[in-house]
């Protein structure tokens, strides 16, 4: 009799988890298109978006890694607080900051601007680690736990012969990898400030 009922107990135990929402798709950064086959010289768009399957959440940051020998990339004007692009090096960094007003579902973080400069397999990734250190992430409404599940990177394939030499940079206009760098640096240091007068705030005596 007890091994009948502790039986029903976890048949009902998997059968609720499996239908449970959090078994759902969870968060998901994403690159749009994931594929494309492209010539050389051709310039193209991409989208950066966050799905978050309707769990609200306050903050959105992506670190993407392109190769800049393959690929000229710009971040499109937008609204984001930090949108950087060391091209040099081939990173962009993408930041909504803390909102105060939680979003849900799918949004756009960015919009990229790519020309292709030679033939080869051009990937733009998302560097992920599944921790906060380093690595892209999303916040949950109460801006503490990271949600992001999965990342969906994307391939380019390039044909053709290589640019000359004066053409990278034609279509997209580029700004310098200093620049960049203090830009970067900045805005990062006003995040942490930011963070520590939030906990002092929230949490101080």
């Amino acid at each position: 009799m007890k091994k009948a009922a502790l039986s029903a107990f976890f048949v009902f135990f998997f059968w609720l988890t499996a239908a449970s929402p959090a078994s759902a798709a969870g968060t998901v950064l994403s690159l749009t298109p994931a594929e494309k086959a492209v010539k050389v010289g051709e310039v193209f768009n991409a989208a950066v978006t966050v799905d978050t399957s309707s769990l609200p959440v306050s903050r959105a940051a992506a670190i993407i890694d392109y190769d800049p020998e393959l690929l000229a990339v710009t971040v499109a004007a937008g609204t984001l607080p930090l949108a950087q692009n060391e091209a040099a090096s081939g990173k962009i960094l993408l930041d909504t900051g803390p909102v105060a007003a939680k979003f849900s579902g799918t949004e756009t973080l960015a919009n990229l601007d790519i020309k292709a400069l030679k033939s080869g397999a051009a990937k733009i990734t998302f560097v992920y680690n599944g921790t906060k250190e380093g690595s892209s992430f999303v916040l949950d409404d109460k801006g503490q736990a990271d949600v992001l599940e999965a990342v969906n990177n994307a391939s380019f394939t390039v044909s053709g012969g290589q640019v000359l030499a004066g053409e990278t940079t034609a279509d997209l206009p580029q700004t310098g990898a200093s620049e960049n760098t203090f830009l970067l640096a900045f805005g990062g240091l006003l995040l942490v400030s930011g963070g520590i007068f939030l906990f002092r705030k929230n949490y101080g005596s």
